[in-house]
């Protein structure tokens, strides 16, 4: 009898191993994970709102602008608010890459580990991307100077995309700080 009770014991713990002691990839992705979809679910709310919002308000003031109760008035006005619901809805209905990644892993830690290293050379892909993109239109805006304000709109475009270039150069993306978070953890677990 204790012999079953041992076994079934063994069996149990084997069994709930992966839940009661995740790794720190399994934890990292999971933070991961629920950070961008937090964020996911944050932005597709306030895009959805601010649709409904902006639609309402352009139904509003293009029917008393033009005097007319014409449905066509009510329609352009709806058209305005879905350009910003169309990806609230998006939003809130695609996970985001860390999600996807997280729910594939299944739980295991070396799957965990591929998903995180995946993620951040995704993340370090876009985050140069994005920069070179940025650089780009800085050094268009010196060398092609434009006025719309002032005399000096295109040192203050110039100034701005070249600090987001920079700021995309030097800063890690998240994907890339939660593998080094990883390495982290991972480091300090060998060492005990």
């Amino acid at each position: 009898m204790l012999r079953y009770i041992v076994t079934a014991a063994l069996v149990l713990v084997v069994a709930l191993s992966p839940i009661l002691a995740a790794g720190p990839a399994q934890t990292v992705l999971q933070d991961l994970a629920e950070t961008e979809r937090s964020e996911r679910m944050f932005s597709g709310y306030v895009l959805v709102g601010a649709g409904v919002i902006v639609g309402a308000a352009a139904s509003l003031i293009l029917a008393s602008a033009i005097g007319s109760d014409d449905p066509l008035v009510a329609l352009i006005g709806v058209g305005i608010g879905a350009v910003f619901v169309v990806p609230g809805i998006l939003s809130l209905t695609i996970p985001s890459r860390a999600e996807r990644e997280y729910a594939v892993s299944g739980g295991a830690e070396d799957r965990s580990v591929v998903a995180l290293q995946r993620l951040a050379s995704k993340g370090r892909s876009e985050r140069y991307v994005s920069g070179i993109a940025n650089a780009a239109i800085a050094v268009a805006s010196l060398l092609s100077p434009f006025y719309f304000a002032s005399s000096y709109d295109y040192l203050y475009a110039t100034a701005f995309y070249g600090g987001m270039a920079a700021y995309r150069f030097l800063f890690p993306s998240r994907e890339e700080e939660a593998l080094q978070r990883y390495y982290a953890l991972a480091a300090a677990a060998r060492a005990q």
